[in-house]
């Protein structure tokens, strides 16, 4: 599945739109979009999709449809490909107030959980809702961790979310920024079991941001993030073999002179796989990828 937003008549607006590809990527065809024709003027976006063991895709969004104006809505809606008129379903309102426009991340688990990771309204700290039963009930959303930070804006900084498991028992593990001056910068925490999270790690110094996490079976872990001056900035990655314990000294992935934003990771069977934007001296983007 891949879903993007078109470009709308006004900036930052634009309808999500999905399509489904049923040969490994070969040939792409155009589905219903889970957002309904109701908020199609309704801005939109912010949003991640994974999907779980049995096939079934988990989207989640942020849309102003109550039209607040400062704070925008965490909606949810799943896609189950069994049947020639399969439609999305389970649509939710996860949390009626977040930050207006900080991206989230969702993941499957191993037992099928589904977890959630997105920016709080107030205060602006990185919270984590669940569904233990496939989208169709959700439990309620608990901080990861309490930084207190109370901010009258929107600072563009998501997180990023991956499971793993020992011993049987699911482990999930998130990559938050926090905007406080007493602790500014990137931290890495996890929870073993949906258990409290334990302490967390900085993650670089005060000006790492943008991060993103991903893993390769149960101990590789890797963080890849950006760090740097309003002018230029650096894709760094660090990287665990432990299950998180212990992380490794940083890796630059970029040139000095280039100003990189936006960096995603993957975990492959082949290793990992670094996804990031450079932006040239006369505004253009390109993208680039590097392969660890």
């Amino acid at each position: 599945m891949a879903i993007w937003k078109t470009k709308g008549g006004e900036p930052w607006t634009g309808k999500i739109v999905a399509a489904m590809s049923r040969d490994f990527g070969k040939t792409w065809a155009r589905i219903d979009s889970p957002v309904s024709e109701e908020y199609a003027k309704v801005d939109q976006g912010y949003m991640d999709v994974t999907v779980d063991l049995n096939g079934k895709f988990h989207f989640v969004w942020l849309d102003d449809r109550e039209e607040v104006g400062n704070s925008q809505g965490l909606r949810y809606a799943n896609f189950l490909d069994n049947q020639p008129n399969a439609v999305w379903q389970d649509h939710r309102d996860l949390v009626a107030s977040v930050c207006t426009c900080c991206w989230s991340e969702i993941e499957a688990d191993s037992k099928g959980s589904i977890h959630v990771l997105y920016r709080e309204d107030k205060p602006r700290d990185m919270n984590l809702i669940s569904s233990f039963d496939g989208g169709k009930s959700w439990q309620k959303p608990g901080v990861v961790w309490p930084f207190g930070w109370q901010f009258t804006g929107c600072p563009h900084q998501g997180g990023g979310l991956v499971t793993t498991q020992v011993e049987g028992t699911v482990v999930l593990h998130a990559v938050i920024w926090n905007g406080k001056s007493s602790n500014r910068g990137l931290f890495y925490s996890q929870s073993i079991g949906q258990s409290k999270w334990t302490s967390v790690i900085r993650v670089g110094n005060d000006s790492s941001a943008s991060g993103d996490i991903a893993a390769i079976g149960n101990d590789q872990l890797a963080i890849v993030y950006t760090a740097g001056d309003s002018e230029k900035k650096q894709v760094l990655l660090r990287v665990s073999g432990d299950g998180g314990r212990s992380w490794s000294k940083e890796l630059r992935l970029t040139q000095e002179d280039v100003d990189a934003s936006h960096p995603k990771i993957v975990g492959t069977l082949d290793g990992f796989r670094v996804f990031w934007t450079e932006w040239l001296d006369n505004g253009d983007a390109i993208s680039m990828m590097s392969v660890l």
